[in-house]
């Protein structure tokens, strides 16, 4: 195990990871290998991404880097299979992370838009995203599939969940979350900030305690709690179901014309609901 930083800019191939001057110390990445993107560099990593795809170290991308990683033609990705990965990059940035078990850590990243992202990661077997800030995309392209358990938004910045993307579980105390994706063992626990289900994304559970839930798409949902916030089912005139549902505070804003809601659990305060007639 050692310590690797990305230097690039060797003439033998400015922007190749499999050229062993472009890295300090010398010498490509293997085995467990830490890998760190700092300010010592402003080559981009754009040429035989997949050379450290087996290096199962940790990953370090610093503010302090200003290249890209990856490009968004095709798109192409920097392989990795890292225990952990710690992103504070400002460029874009394309990371595949193989079939890693780690946690991804989000400090920020670039800009982006709902169209695009400042960090777009995919890989098949993630534990957990921890994202403070910044704008991240999870299978948006079309073709690709991405597994992650647990996402946790701590602070601000916007999460794009594709529909090629599967999860389990999300926690939400500030920024945004949309998620085109979900499963009948999806769990969303919202404290703050927004979350927006739209196109297939099929919840088990949606718990609210504060913040703004937009509740779209075509799917339906199992159960809603609400503890506190708003859930908004106006923003689909597909026709959804919601089995079992309990407000105990809160403002539940849907056309009954729209949504089905099979059991009207029992609450112990009372309780107002704003129905959208059309």
């Amino acid at each position: 195990m050692g310590t690797k930083t990305w230097i690039g800019g060797s003439t033998a191939g400015k922007n190749s990871l499999n050229v062993a001057a472009n890295w300090s110390p010398s010498g490509v990445p293997s085995g467990s290998d830490d890998i760190y993107f700092t300010h010592r560099s402003t080559s981009s990593v754009l040429n035989d991404l997949a050379t450290l795809s087996t290096v199962n170290g940790e990953l370090h991308v610093q503010s302090g880097y200003h290249a890209l990683i990856g490009s968004s033609t095709g798109p192409n990705y920097f392989e990795m299979k890292p225990s952990k990965i710690f992103f504070n990059g400002v460029r874009e940035s394309f990371i595949d992370a193989k079939a890693s078990t780690g946690v991804v850590h989000v400090t920020n990243t670039g800009g982006g838009s709902f169209t695009g992202a400042g960090l777009t990661v995919k890989g098949t077997a993630l534990a957990r995203i921890n994202m403070q800030n910044g704008n991240v995309a999870i299978a948006t392209n079309p073709g690709e599939t991405s597994t992650v358990a647990e996402i946790e938004m701590t602070s601000a910045g916007l999460l794009m969940l594709g529909s090629g993307a599967s999860w389990t579980n999300i926690s939400i105390y500030g920024g945004t979350v949309s998620a085109a994706s979900g499963s009948t063992n999806a769990v969303v626990n919202l404290f703050g900030g927004v979350f927006s289900a739209t196109e297939n994304c099929k919840l088990k559970e949606l718990n609210t305690h504060n913040g703004v839930a937009f509740w779209g798409g075509d799917q339906n949902i199992a159960a809603i709690t609400m503890r506190g916030g708003t859930v908004d089912a106006t923003l689909s005139g597909q026709n959804r179901t919601v089995t079992n549902f309990r407000v105990y505070q809160g403002s539940f804003k849907y056309d009954p014309n729209v949504i089905a809601v099979t059991n009207f659990l029992e609450a112990d305060t009372p309780v107002s609901l704003n129905t959208i007639k059309i």
